[in-house]
């Protein structure tokens, strides 16, 4: 993707330099590093987490540290919808109790007019 960034840069400004530069998260308070405990995993989740995570390492969507100032989340996966096959989900939750949220009023169909 970052190697794209400038056909990203033609769809959004934004967009361009999150892909650039990576996104910078509006902490309200920064977490205390520390290491989220991760759920037993099958032995079938586990094989196919080793892949994804290497798929994901290849992609650069994420890297490995040893910096010990981290939050390191637990990973899992859940079933696709309609469909055998199951998708990774990193649990973000503690992180997203830490982040400045804007709150809005969702625009529903009714509301645009």
């Amino acid at each position: 993707m970052r190697l794209r960034w400038r056909q990203w840069q033609q769809l959004s400004h934004t967009a361009g330099r999150w892909t650039r530069e990576g996104v910078r998260l509006p902490w309200r308070c920064r977490p205390v590093p520390c290491r989220r405990k991760q759920r037993l995993l099958s032995e079938q989740e586990t094989e196919f987490l080793n892949k994804e995570v290497q798929r994901m390492l290849l992609m650069k969507a994420i890297r490995e540290t040893t910096d010990p100032r981290v939050v390191t989340s637990s990973i899992y996966t859940v079933p696709k919808k309609d469909s055998d096959k199951r998708r990774p989900v990193i649990n973000l939750g503690w992180v997203n109790g830490h982040l400045k949220t804007q709150k809005f009023k969702m625009t529903t169909m009714k509301d645009v007019k």
